[in-house]
């Protein structure tokens, strides 16, 4: 990677997947797009999930609980008692967000 950004839309890539433990060896950086980036983020196994993407508002404890939840509560109760919205506790009892954790 030399010189600035092809355009506004990339960004600075690491081929290695070792980004997140600040590796910048030039042979390893690229310009990509967001897009390109992430496919190889999910590539090497670094996109953040759960408690480590920055996005998360609950901790898989909360998540696990709530799989077990199921049938038990409803969505609507669960969502105040948790803080998130309803749709939210029907992906995570349904496998569509925290699809990695067991109930």
């Amino acid at each position: 990677m030399n010189g600035p950004s092809p355009s506004p839309d990339h960004e600075a890539a690491h081929s290695c997947g070792k980004g997140h433990l600040a590796c910048i060896t030039p042979g390893h950086l690229s310009w990509k797009t967001r897009l390109e980036n992430r496919a190889d983020m999910i590539g090497h196994g670094t996109v953040p999930k759960g408690e480590r993407n920055g996005q998360a508002k609950l901790t898989e404890i909360e998540a696990r609980e709530i799989k077990q939840m199921r049938g038990v509560a409803t969505h609507r109760d669960l969502a105040g008692r948790f803080g998130v919205s309803a749709s939210t506790i029907s992906a995570i009892q349904n496998g569509v967000n925290w699809a990695w954790i067991d109930g």
